[in-house]
């Protein structure tokens, strides 16, 4: 027996637009990678950065100070942003392979 495929209805949208496959790869990868870049900057934020004891356990420095901080520190990664990418990308083709399937029926 074959378990029904469930979708999102904005996958619908989008993959049977005039965008199609290619479309729908391209804001997939885009839409991962946008995601996978703000979830590195809150881990470095929250995990790496030494800041977050003054902010957080002894009160000397303010949200607004802890945040200019990290940000200026912040360091991006294209190396990084391009493997998550990568990752995106085939997981991108084959959901768009399986949507194939489903729409053309």
């Amino acid at each position: 027996m074959n378990k029904p495929v469930k979708y999102l209805k904005i996958e619908k949208k989008i993959f049977t637009s005039p965008l199609g496959k290619i479309g729908y790869i391209v804001i997939f990868v885009l839409l991962g990678a946008i995601f996978m870049s703000i979830l590195d900057f809150i881990l470095y934020g929250f995990i790496d950065n030494f800041y977050l004891t003054k902010f957080i356990f002894n009160g000397e420095m303010s949200f607004s100070r802890w945040f200019s901080l990290i940000y200026s520190q912040y360091s991006y990664s294209f190396l990084k942003i391009l493997f998550f990418g990568i990752i995106f990308l085939f997981i991108a083709i084959y959901r768009s392979k399986t949507l194939n399937k489903i729409f053309s029926k």
